[in-house]
């Protein structure tokens, strides 16, 4: 529709960047912020030409944490940073205003909003009400809006595939960079704040042993420093955000038909993966088991298959990084929780967590329907009831955070939005993997894309288990992407359903019920 403007869109987005810089030359003015809101402006008409465009530069901005970092690391305003990832926004109004396409709504929509309702009624008995306020706006904004969004703007397969392809290049970015450093050992390179790292946590500075900015590689020791942070500034969420894409770019190996594509999608699995090996993250670990022990009983992944990349993994990781190995076997430390005192390191992590977690349940069994409030327990109840006796693993003097999604909400959102949580992703689960069972056999590329939303979400849920629910943004995005799938599935279904129906009339197809009330039901 916009083809035969596309021309002059160009023309005008080229010569406004051209005024806009000359004029800030001339004028002497700020040339950084005219040049940003130049930039913006033709940003804006390019989109207009290729409104998808938009979409896919959205998921990368999210995935990458790219607003975030232009403000923290590189000075941009806070509002501009913050709006950078809305430049998803941009196809949404293509679609709904110029193309003039039906508003899509789900069931999963209105449950968010009864979680918003829930979290609304928690408000009321928040200390800090301020605090709680911020993660309501955020969950609206990145939660309710993001999702709604992303459901109007994925619309057809191609578009689908596309942004599962915006993914891959995002993880394989991220992952090459942070292998990057861990090959060269430059370790001071953040790469602009894409591959942060701790390195006042592994330093040495007796000068023979010191490499790659102070940071001393103990082949047989993972220090903090030696945990690959990612664009997030933390280790355990890397390899989450990285995890949480895995399945869906691993599908495209299978479904594309050009060799090269196929190599590109192992090559960004690759990459996507050594990202978060290098996070030394044992969660990860755990669930990127459960992930291709899944796979296996689905019978994507044969037993022989999976034996050969097990062992040609460990080869890998014992020649690149042996103490990751070390890092793995600390999972064993969950013994020490029936010792009276820790042995190892290992061991105080498990009692701290097992502490953390414990606090977290006893606020939520002294205020189970509503919680405390969302942003109320880290601040204003862990330290008092780690302090119990009863449950304290770990002399914990300080405000900590619950280390898990899960006992974290029970504590601050209670047992109605908890519920109203969980609904949400076991509607969108039971969607996808309904969808996944009608294509099986009919189409297996829309099969694929069921399959891998169900991993990438059971994957964000494995790893939350030992993780808060900071940066909710990447769970939302990833419901929506699940989301937008079944909607596309179901679209797809009921023009299938349609056809075979129409040929069933025409006798071309027997077998096939003629009922009328058959079609588009679920």
């Amino acid at each position: 529709m916009l083809k035969q403007y596309r021309t002059f869109f160009i023309i005008v987005a080229v010569m406004f960047g051209v005024i806009t810089f000359g004029t800030a030359v001339v004028l002497k003015t700020n040339v950084n912020m005219l040049l940003m809101l130049g930039g913006a402006i033709s940003g804006v008409l390019v989109l207009l030409l290729w409104p998808n465009l938009g979409t896919y530069m959205g998921l990368f901005i999210i995935h990458t944490n790219l607003s975030v970092i232009a403000y923290q690391f590189h000075g941009v305003p806070q509002i501009a940073a913050g709006a950078t990832w809305l430049v998803i926004g941009v196809p949404f109004l293509v679609y709904i205003f110029i193309f003039k396409q039906k508003v899509m709504l789900d069931y999963t929509l209105f449950i968010m909003l009864f979680l918003l309702a829930s979290v609304l009624m928690s408000y009321f008995g928040a200390i800090n009400k301020a605090m709680a306020l911020d993660w309501i706006f955020t969950y609206f904004i990145e939660g309710i809006v993001l999702y709604f969004i992303i459901l109007n703007v994925v619309r057809d397969r191609h578009v689908l595939r596309q942004c599962v392809w915006a993914f891959m290049i995002s993880g394989a970015l991220l992952g090459s960079l942070t292998l990057y450093q861990d090959v060269t050992k430059h370790y001071e390179n953040d790469f602009g704040g894409l591959a942060q790292r701790q390195l006042a946590f592994g330093v040495d500075d007796e000068g023979p042993a010191q490499r790659g900015g102070g940071v001393v590689r103990e082949r047989e020791k993972v220090r903090r420093a030696h945990r690959a942070d990612g664009p997030i500034g933390d280790p355990n969420r890397f390899s989450q955000i990285q995890l949480m894409i895995f399945p869906l770019i691993l599908f495209r190996f299978w479904d594309e038909k050009k060799m090269h594509l196929k190599l590109l999608a192992v090559a960004g699995t690759v990459l996507a993966l050594s990202g978060m090996f290098l996070t030394y993250s044992r969660g990860a670990f755990v669930t990127l088991c459960i992930i291709i022990g899944l796979m296996t009983l689905m019978r994507y992944i044969r037993p022989g298959q999976l034996i050969a990349s097990v062992l040609l993994m460990l080869v890998v990781v014992a020649i690149a990084s042996p103490g990751y190995f070390n890092r793995i076997a600390t999972i064993g430390g969950v013994e020490a929780l029936f010792k009276e005192e820790a042995e190892a390191e290992s061991d105080t992590v498990i009692l701290k967590r097992t502490t953390e977690m414990l606090a977290a349940m006893t606020v939520f069994l002294d205020y189970p329907v509503f919680g405390v409030g969302p942003n109320q327990y880290t601040k204003y109840y862990s330290e008092e009831y780690m302090a119990n006796p009863d449950i304290a693993f770990h002399n914990m003097k300080t405000t900590r955070a619950a280390h898990s999604l899960y006992f974290q909400m029970l504590a601050e959102i209670g047992l109605l939005g908890f519920l109203g949580f969980m609904s949400i992703i076991g509607y969108t689960l039971f969607q996808l993997n309904r969808s996944r069972k009608w294509w099986k056999g009919r189409d297996q590329e829309l099969t694929n894309f069921a399959t891998g939303c169900m991993l990438a979400i059971i994957a964000y849920l494995s790893t939350s288990i030992f993780l808060s629910f900071a940066y909710q943004r990447y769970c939302w995005m990833i419901i929506a992407i699940g989301g937008a799938t079944v909607q596309l599935l179901n679209m797809h279904r009921e023009e299938v359903e349609n056809e075979e129906l129409q040929k069933a009339r025409r006798g071309e197809n027997p077998g096939m019920p003629v009922e009328p009330e058959m079609v588009g039901q679920r």
